[in-house]
């Protein structure tokens, strides 16, 4: 009997952290961001798919859905274009790799403490060594209400 009052007592302040952590994976959220003088794009970021979806600014309709995709490894690189998604409460990663025929990937960062966001991009030039990168930043605002 005391073995299992020990065990809840120590489970209880570990299963009280989780009701917190729960409502942030479960829960949507909208993002405004901004790179340089470009106009705002609209995020909806979904922890619990682990998916960024772009909105269209005027309908607020889903117009781009990301999320992790890697080709099976007996196709080999640079068949389909891979994805990946990675979301923490203090960050949302996501980065696209894309074979046209030159290999061009982004990768676009948000840091949610400061709603700092990074995007940046890499061109292999004409399938060589040479490489061309570039990078802007820009700052997020949270858009409240119904995700």
């Amino acid at each position: 009997m005391t073995g299992r009052i020990t065990a809840l007592a120590l489970l209880t302040p570990l299963l009280a952290g989780c009701d917190s952590l729960w409502r942030w994976t479960a829960q949507p959220f909208r993002l405004s961001c901004s790179l340089g003088a470009d106009p705002p794009t609209l995020f909806r970021i979904v922890p619990r798919l682990q998916q960024v979806q772009e909105l269209d600014p005027k309908t607020g309709e889903v117009s781009r859905t990301i999320t992790t995709s890697r080709p099976p490894p007996e196709l080999g690189g640079g068949i389909i274009d891979d994805s990946e998604v990675t979301i923490t409460p203090r960050r949302i990663t996501w980065e696209n790799s894309m074979y046209r025929p030159q290999f061009e990937r982004e990768t676009n960062t948000i840091d949610l403490t400061s709603l700092t966001y990074t995007s940046g991009w890499q061109l292999r030039v004409d399938g060589g060594p040479e490489v061309r990168e570039g990078k802007r930043t820009g700052r997020c605002r949270r858009i409240e209400g119904p995700a």
